[in-house]
């Protein structure tokens, strides 16, 4: 069966912290149903709402989806109490929504199968790497555009210049061994006088 993350699961993934005492291990350990035929010494056995198994060695649970307290202390556990049938005391009742009380997480394998709350994580990380993925390709492909538009322009300024050089050698051919002379130097500014004449009569 595959697991999914609902939406009590992200808002309430763990309990609030409990102090249990030794006077608290040692009155449940007396009032239990199985922990003084279990367990050789004084306990809490916790039942773990996580389906997948303990991803932890050496807790001492004897039974599957449990956890073992044994010394005092702060727990993330939830305590619940129940009236022993011919009896005024309470039994109490503990549960964990997690090994240890707290999601486990695994950062170096996605597909760890102990706890969906670390696939959740990974599907998160993978989810803003994509996007930050897209941000450093869109801004590659915008410094891209920018460099090819500005080496066409300065290509286009190249071959501008290019050909206004090209141009000149060829007026410079065409006039290479041409000597001006005074009558030429006359005829022509006879025509610029004439023209100057034509445009003021008009």
């Amino acid at each position: 069966m595959r697991y999914q993350l609902s939406s009590t699961w992200l808002k309430c993934p763990y309990d609030p912290l409990v102090y249990i005492s030794q006077e608290d291990i040692d009155r449940h350990f007396k009032n239990s149903l199985w922990e003084k035929d279990d367990y050789p010494f004084n306990c809490i056995e916790v039942i773990v709402d996580d389906p997948f198994a303990c991803p932890y060695t050496g807790h001492g649970a004897v039974r599957h989806q449990a956890w073992v307290i044994r010394k005092p202390g702060y727990y993330r556990v939830s305590v619940s109490f129940s009236t022993i049938q011919k009896s005024n005391s309470m039994r109490t009742h503990y549960t964990m929504k997690h090994y240890r009380g707290m999601p486990y997480f695994n950062y170096n394998n996605d597909r760890c199968h102990n706890n969906y709350v670390s696939r959740a994580f990974h599907k998160v990380l993978d989810f803003y790497s994509h996007m930050e993925r897209q941000i450093h390709n869109e801004i590659w492909l915008t410094q891209q555009t920018k460099t090819e538009t500005y080496n066409r322009l300065k290509n286009k300024q190249i071959m501008r210049k290019f050909m206004e050089r090209e141009q000149l050698r060829k007026r410079e051919k065409r006039v290479r061994g041409v000597i001006i002379t005074q009558e030429t130097k006359s005829f022509f500014q006879a025509l610029a006088i004439g023209s100057i004449f034509k445009k003021e009569e008009a």
